[in-house]
């Protein structure tokens, strides 16, 4: 069964520039590093190689904020149940590292397989907005077609 008719075959996935040094080195002048190396209980981190579908969950903010998100949780739980589909999550960078991957030219990337988000073949913006205090939660989904 597939459950995104992207209309492409699968390709080589994108890995950031220089990511072994990246991770092992980069990241470690950062305040709270574990933030971004996706090695919590319950992640789900499915072959890219193995699925038909790719979905990133993006969050509007930190981590911290987005992993107590009952809707992001729900989402990803119901997305990686289906056959063929990879769902993985991408959280706002806090601004140490927001520089340090300007200046070293890195893509956000999803937490799982530290895949740039323009790689996936849908995004999935979690929108959230409070003008009285209360949540109001909206999701926005946006099908990207791949261009050769």
């Amino acid at each position: 069964m597939e459950y995104c008719p992207v209309g492409r075959k699968r390709i080589v996935v994108e890995k950031i520039p220089d990511q072994e040094n990246f991770f092992k080195n980069e990241l470690l002048k950062i305040t709270k590093p574990a933030r971004y190396i996706g090695e919590e209980w319950n992640i789900l981190v499915k072959n890219p190689s193995q699925t038909t579908c790719s979905v990133v969950l993006g969050f509007p903010d930190i981590y911290e904020i987005g992993m107590s998100h009952l809707g992001l949780k729900i989402l990803y739980q119901i997305l990686n149940d289906l056959p063929g589909v990879r769902a993985e999550r991408a959280f706002v960078p806090w601004p140490d590292l927001g520089k340090l991957m300007k200046e070293k030219s890195i893509p956000l990337f999803s937490l799982e397989n530290k895949i740039p988000i323009r790689s996936f073949d849908i995004l999935s913006l979690i929108h959230i907005s409070e003008p009285t205090r209360l949540l109001s939660i909206s999701y926005a989904v946006f099908c990207l077609k791949k261009t050769t």
